[in-house]
């Protein structure tokens, strides 16, 4: 019992020498400076709450401008809108010729999305003091990203007269400019970006889209290889590295470029059809085959995957596998499209001699576009060699009337003109 009484006693005395939930103690002696200091260390190690509480102490937080400046901060930290704003509304009205101040209120306001209001404060600022930059480059991003371009560009560029070593805002420039459709300009910017930080990957990345718009892909392909460095588990970088080496026709850099790619993210269908068209141009058509429908198991409704399988089973004679591709078109198309389909089709049955299914199809891509002259010229020959020949007069004649205004075709409506006479002739 003694044990126990003693154990009672201590634990009552670490309490009074403590306060709980780790909470510093307050004298009553302590001035709004120490207060301040003190909130300020707390601020600075993380704890928000307990800054916050130390600043309220006899209302300091409301009467000196630095108090008021962490408490918003502080509140600011813990995404607690209405207080953060006022708290650093509150300060900027006790200074309100601090430039700081209002950079931070100007910030806050911008991160919670009220982008005009922050807009005003930095304004401010620069009607304070003309040499504070960082208003100028907010107000620059502020109007980047509202494609004022002209004017975003103003800002930047009085930023970097100011200060040649800012690369952010050369960075800015780069994309302005080429908003403005000054490439070579943007390029310039751009390079200028990387030189004063060889680590910004945007700038790295944004540099090599544009030697790839240029067609220089080796100076493209550099940029993305350090790019690559960089962001080593970011599969677009070597996967664009790959797009430069294929349209060099450096297939098996590509290939090699997109496996890694797909080894970093293997849900990507673009990397999976990229594989496909590689493997196509070296005439491996089992693996572009592979490839594009791992593509299209991914994204299903990309009509261009379809596209490119049905290339690669045109290589390896599988005709059935080929229709079943287009058929599937079909149903992905819009209606203008659709007969276009119908007549690669025809054609793929009509290869084979399946005159009777190349029929039907170019009926049905007749039944959605009858002016196709081609399938209409296809039809009457078709069914000419079918003995069909009321369908082959009919697909003549209406091959003549839609093309009658039209002198690329003369050749052959002579020859058709020549087809019919010999058919109506039978007919007799």
């Amino acid at each position: 019992m003694r044990i126990i009484i003693t154990i009672f006693i201590v634990l009552i005395v670490l309490i009074s020498i403590k306060p709980l939930y780790g909470q510093e103690a307050i004298e009553s002696s302590d001035t709004a400076e120490i207060l301040i200091q003190k909130g300020r260390t707390h601020y600075s190690d993380g704890q928000y709450l307990e800054a916050i509480r130390i600043l309220h102490m006899n209302g300091i937080d409301t009467l000196d401008a630095v108090a008021s400046s962490l408490a918003g901060l502080s509140y600011s930290a813990i995404n607690d809108f209405g207080n953060a704003c006022f708290y650093l509304k509150t300060a900027c009205r006790l200074d309100s010729n601090n430039v700081a101040y209002r950079f931070q209120l100007g910030t806050f306001l911008s991160q919670s999305g009220l982008i005009g209001d922050a807009e005003q404060e930095y304004k401010q600022i620069i009607a304070i003091d003309s040499t504070f930059l960082p208003a100028f480059v907010r107000l620059g991003i502020i109007y980047s990203d509202q494609k004022y371009y002209q004017q975003a560009k103003s800002y930047f560029s009085y930023v970097v007269d100011i200060n040649p070593r800012d690369y952010l805002s050369f960075y800015y420039l780069g994309i302005l400019s080429f908003g403005l459709g000054q490439r070579d300009t943007a390029m310039y910017f751009l390079d200028r970006s990387i030189k004063l930080n060889n680590g910004f990957v945007q700038s790295i990345d944004f540099l090599a889209s544009l030697y790839y718009s240029k067609k220089n892909y080796l100076s493209a392909i550099q940029l993305y290889q350090k790019a690559s460095q960089l962001r080593p588990t970011n599969a677009e970088f070597i996967f664009k590295e790959g797009l430069c080496n294929r349209q060099l026709k450096e297939y098996d850099k590509a290939i090699l470029c997109f496996s890694k790619a797909v080894a970093i993210d293997s849900t990507n269908p673009s990397y999976f059809a990229q594989l496909g068209y590689a493997y196509y141009y070296k005439e491996r058509y089992d693996s572009s085959i592979y490839f594009n429908c791992k593509a299209i198991s991914y994204d299903n409704e990309n009509i261009q995957y379809y596209n490119n399988l049905a290339a690669a089973y045109q290589k390896v004679d599988s005709t059935d596998k080929l229709i079943d591709v287009y058929y599937k078109m079909i149903d992905l198309h819009d209606p203008d499209e659709i007969a276009d389909i119908y007549t690669r089709i025809a054609l793929v049955y009509s290869s084979k001699r399946l005159n009777l299914k190349a029929i039907h199809a170019y009926k049905s891509a007749l039944a959605i576009k009858p002016s196709n002259p081609y399938a209409l010229f296809s039809l009457g020959s078709l069914s000419q060699q079918s003995g069909n020949l009321v369908t082959a007069r009919w697909a003549y004649e209406e091959y003549l009337h839609v093309t009658a205004s039209d002198s690329s075709e003369n050749a052959t409506r002579e020859y058709v003109k020549h087809i019919l006479k010999e058919l109506k002739s039978k007919s007799k």
